[in-house]
């Protein structure tokens, strides 16, 4: 039987923090999937290097769900989709740019973040 290690028996790891990385990598699941079927995307066409504008928005978009709603890192968030940290904040500013001159734009985003 193989030994599984529990959060309170590693002194580095807290309870708190483990369930909040698990909530992180749950939500941002649930994001991928919802931007997916809004924009007509795959997984592979997220990570991949396609510079189609549908493409490029919905990662971008996602670049700013995961980066500045749900609190993961930039790197973390690169991590995700094969890119450094630099492209994630870049998109990721690019999307609140545009939420802040049209409340259209944000309201499509609040649908997908809330829903």
């Amino acid at each position: 039987m193989e030994t599984i290690p529990q959060y309170w028996v590693i002194p580095d790891i807290k309870k708190e923090d483990y369930i909040s990385e698990q909530f992180k990598r749950e939500s941002a699941q649930v994001a991928i999937d919802k931007v997916c079927g809004r924009f007509d995307v795959t997984w592979t066409d997220l990570i991949g290097r396609s510079r189609e504008a549908r493409i490029v928005e919905a990662r971008n978009i996602l670049f700013y769900i995961l980066h500045k709603v749900y609190k993961l890192t930039s790197t973390d968030t690169g991590r995700f989709f094969q890119r450094n940290h630099a492209t994630v904040l870049s998109g990721a500013n690019r999307i609140a740019g545009f939420i802040e001159f049209d409340k259209s734009y944000e309201e499509e985003i609040s649908k997908l973040i809330n829903n």
